[in-house]
């Protein structure tokens, strides 16, 4: 017969249990099995948030909230935001702690050219090397791509594209390249979840990363490259474009607003 277990017994298995795998509010489990990796997960998790949009540009991160549900102490939190900043996710500011970094139209046109740099490098590198790996794997990216748009999900579509631009670069072969690639890359990818929201968008960037392939495949280097480049600048144009809509609808909601309140000022 087993006897009753000793309260301090089931207290401990309960707090060991408790603190092996803990669920948090808004984001991901985090499971606290090596404390070491502690600022690793929570800069995860925290740049997943920042990067889909659901840690808004100017949210404030408030240090006692975030170590309340990553139940942690802010220590770890500390050395994570100081990887997010090195980033450019987010900003410390004195007296005002961390806060998610603005979107920048400047910053978009800087990026992504950089980013043309390094992918039209990689594409020629490609074509002149053909790697049967990485070709097959790009295919199955694009023919991926086509299915979760086909179904709504643009999330995976985001996801999935990143992938797509991250297997052309390591296409390279160039330590060096995919390493510089590495540390722009949290900010790409935040952009790229931006483009992939807007409508038609993500429909555009598949035809244009199949044309790529297929020229990759045809062994054309300048067509290749050329295709490229042309995807790199159509995406800075959308996503300007979309800005510049976005610029004018707010301004003609606020003309609007102005001429309400002087016509209701002139109502007798």
């Amino acid at each position: 017969m087993i006897g009753k277990m000793p309260s301090t017994v089931f207290v401990g298995t309960c707090i060991f249990v408790y603190l092996y795998t803990i669920s948090i509010p808004m984001f991901q489990k985090l499971t606290l099995l090596n404390v070491e990796l502690l600022p690793e997960k929570i800069a995860n998790t925290l740049r997943k948030a920042i990067v889909e949009g659901h840690l808004a540009p100017g949210r404030r991160l408030v240090e006692a909230d975030l170590s309340q549900q990553f139940h942690v102490s802010r220590i770890p939190l500390r050395e994570a935001f100081r990887v997010l900043e090195g980033e450019g996710l987010i900003n410390i500011v004195p007296h005002r702690g961390a806060i998610v970094s603005q979107l920048r139209d400047e910053e978009l046109v800087e990026l992504f050219k950089v980013r043309a740099l390094f992918e039209v490098f990689a594409v020629e590198h490609l074509t002149e090397n053909p790697n049967p790996a990485i070709l097959k794997k790009l295919d199955s990216i694009i023919g991926q791509m086509r299915f979760v748009i086909a179904s709504g999900d643009v999330s995976s579509y985001y996801a999935l594209a990143s992938e797509f631009h991250e297997t052309l670069v390591s296409g390279a072969n160039n330590f060096v390249l995919v390493h510089q690639y590495e540390q722009i890359k949290g900010k790409l990818n935040r952009y790229q979840a931006a483009l992939s929201r807007l409508p038609e968008s993500p429909k555009k960037s598949i035809a244009e990363h199949s044309k790529i392939v297929k020229h990759i495949k045809s062994g054309n280097k300048d067509l290749a490259s050329i295709s490229a480049r042309e995807h790199i600048d159509d995406l800075i144009n959308r996503y300007l474009n979309s800005r510049t809509k976005d610029t004018t609808k707010e301004s003609t909601k606020e003309i609007k607003g102005k001429n309400k309140l002087n016509m209701e000022k002139t109502v007798p």
